[in-house]
C-alpha cells in the first residue's frame, strides 16, 4: 500500500521524534527512520484530535512520502489503524488522545515508556499487534495497563501470527470507606489478573492460562470462548492441561464463541472452531439459523458444508399403511 504522507519531526540525540502526520489514508504505516535517524518517540498529541496542542521540542523538519495532494492531519475519526516504527521506545502523553476511529495499533518490541492519557476516548481500539516473538521482552504489559477495554493481542513475525491472546476489560473506581471517610481505589474485572502475567517484560503463558479458570466465575463466556479458541489455534507454549481445559470449555460454550465469530465476519476462526469437532448437530442448526438471520452468507455456507460433511444428509423416515 502506497503511503502518501507528510511527516513532521524533530531530531534529538536518541533519534527522530514524530511531531505530526498528515495524509490521505486512514490506515497509516510509519517508516522506521526520518531524516536518516531512527524514530524513537511519538510526540505528545501527535495523533490527537486537537493539533493546536502540539508543542514541538526543537526545530520542526518535514519528510514527504509518495505524492500527497489532499493531506490532512491524521487524528480523531480520520485514523483507523497505525503501524508505529519498530525503533519507537517512548509514546509521549496523549499521542492518541480522542482517536475515536482508531481500531488497530501495530507496535515493535522496543517500547519501554508511556506518557499519560495515551488512549483517552479510543473505545474502538480492540486489536493490538506486537511485531515480536512471544518469548521476547516487549512493552506489551505497559500498553495493556493503558488499554483497559476488551482487547485482542497478536504476536506476529513477518506478517505471520505466532500467538493470539484475549485480554478481558478491567476498570478502576474510587470506593469510600464510609465510617472513616477514606477513599480507596478499587480494581474490578478479570482483565487486571490477566495483565499480571509477565516476568521482566516477557509474557508468562503458563500464568496466563492459569487465569482462565478463575475468570469463568464472572467473565463474559463468549469473550472467554474466543480467548480459548485463540490459544488452541496458535498454541504457543500451551501445555496439555490447559489445552484440555480450553477444549472442555468450548465443548460446552463453543456456540457462544461461534456467534461472535459469525457477527465479526471471522470466517477462518469459525472454520477452525468447526474443525475441532466440538459442535454437535443441534448447535450447527442453531448457528445456521443465526447466520441466516444476521445475513452472513459466507458463514452460513461454511456451517452448512461442515454439517453435511460431519453428519451427512438428514435421513428420511417412511411409514407404510396396509
Amino acid at each position: 500500500m502506497e503511503q502518501n504522507l507528510i511527516l513532521r519531526y524533530t531530531l534529538h540525540e536518541d533519534g527522530a521524534h514524530l511531531v505530526q502526520a498528515l495524509g490521505e489514508n486512514p490506515c497509516v504505516e510509519l517508516p522506521d527512520t526520518l531524516g536518516g535517524a531512527p524514530v524513537t518517540q511519538i510526540g505528545a498529541y501527535a495523533f490527537g484530535q486537537n493539533p493546536a496542542k502540539i508543542q514541538p521540542e526543537g526545530p520542526v523538519l518535514t519528510e514527504t512520502l509518495g505524492s500527497p495532494t489532499l493531506a490532512e492531519p491524521l487524528c480523531g475519526r480520520a485514523l483507523v489503524s497505525v503501524r508505529l516504527p519498530g525503533p519507537v521506545r517512548i509514546l509521549q502523553s496523549a499521542c492518541f488522545f480522542d482517536c475515536r476511529g482508531l481500531r488497530e495499533l501495530s507496535v515493535g518490541a522496543e517500547i519501554r515508556a508511556l506518557g499519560s492519557d495515551l488512549f483517552t476516548n479510543c473505545s474502538k481500539l480492540t486489536l493490538l499487534r506486537v511485531r515480536a516473538r512471544p518469548n521476547a521482552p516487549t512493552g506489551l504489559q505497559k500498553l495493556l495497563y493503558a488499554l483497559q477495554n476488551d482487547l485482542r493481542v497478536e504476536f506476529e513475525e513477518e506478517g505471520r501470527v505466532l500467538a493470539s491472546l484475549r485480554y478481558p476489560e478491567f476498570w478502576e473506581e474510587l470506593e469510600e470507606n464510609a465510617p472513616a471517610h477514606i477513599f480507596n481505589m478499587g480494581i474490578h474485572g478479570q482483565g487486571y489478573q490477566y495483565r499480571q502475567c509477565f516476568s521482566q517484560d516477557v509474557l508468562n503463558f503458563a500464568e496466563y492460562d492459569r487465569s482462565f479458570h478463575p475468570a469463568l466465575a464472572e467473565g463474559n463466556h463468549a469473550f472467554l470462548g474466543l480467548l480459548a479458541l485463540g490459544r488452541l489455534r496458535w498454541p504457543w507454549e500451551l501445555k496439555e492441561e490447559a489445552e484440555a481445559e480450553y477444549r472442555e470449555f468450548l465443548a460446552k460454550e463453543g456456540e457462544l464463541a461461534a456467534r461472535a465469530l459469525i457477527q465479526g465476519d471471522e470466517a477462518e476462526g469459525l472454520e477452525f472452531l468447526c474443525g475441532l469437532k466440538l459442535l454437535d448437530e443441534g448447535a450447527l442448526n442453531r448457528l445456521s439459523s443465526f447466520a441466516a438471520e444476521a445475513e452472513k452468507p459466507a458463514a452460513l455456507a461454511l456451517l452448512m458444508e461442515y454439517k453435511h460433511k460431519t453428519f451427512g444428509r438428514a435421513k428420511k423416515n417412511y411409514s407404510f399403511d396396509f
